[in-house]
Order: C-alpha cells, then sequence, then structure tokens
C-alpha cells in the first residue's frame, strides 16, 4: 500500500477531492480503473490539512500520476516513505510517523 496525501481545501471533503483525482484520471489516461482509499488526515503546524490517498502498490500508473496531478493543483503534497511524511517541494519538514507495532490476528482470522 502506497500512501500519497494532498492538501484539503476550505470547504472540501475527502470525496470530493477523490472524485477530483478520478476524474483527473479519466481525463488523462482513459480510464481511472485503480483504486483508492481514504487513510488518516494530516493537520500541518500552519493549519494546512492533508488528506491521504492510500493507493495499492499493484495501481503504479496512478500512483505515479499522483504527483503530477496534486502539482496541477498548486496545493501541497506529500509522499509517505521510510515511516515518514516527504514534501516533494520541500515546503515543510518531513513528519516521523509512529511505529505501528503489529498485533497478532485473534485466531479466526489465522
Amino acid at each position: 500500500m502506497t500512501n500519497r496525501y494532498v492538501e484539503l481545501l476550505s470547504g472540501e471533503s475527502w470525496e470530493l477531492v477523490s472524485t477530483n483525482f478520478g476524474d483527473w484520471l479519466l481525463s488523462r489516461i482513459g480510464n481511472n480503473s485503480a483504486g483508492w482509499s481514504e487513510g488518516d488526515t494530516v493537520q500541518l503546524e500552519d493549519g494546512k490539512k492533508l488528506v491521504c490517498f492510500k493507493i495499492p502498490d499493484k495501481h503504479n500508473v496512478c500512483i505515479k500520476l499522483f504527483e503530477e496531478w496534486a502539482h496541477s493543483l498548486a496545493r501541497v503534497y506529500a509522499i509517505e516513505e521510510f515511516n515518514k511524511i516527504v514534501f516533494p517541494k520541500n515546503e515543510y519538514i518531513p513528519i516521523q510517523l509512529p511505529v505501528v507495532v503489529p498485533k497478532n490476528a485473534p485466531p479466526w482470522l489465522r
């Protein structure tokens, strides 16, 4: 799973931004068969809010085009790498994410 983040403007919802990305993909590559889900929202020190797109690794084209789409919107965007949220345009200092300790699955899930 790959996590990508993009700035959420006032009055917008994750669903609206997600639809915008899907429509942009459709116009750009002729399909938007890729899927993604909503991840955790990140609040920056200056009050900006970033919403997370959790994109399965199998949707490589979608992942590669995410930065182009976010850049075309002239918004802050970020990429999760090695347990940090990094900003390709270096607007902010990378954010260290907490280490997630895996929990044992209950017996009925094994």
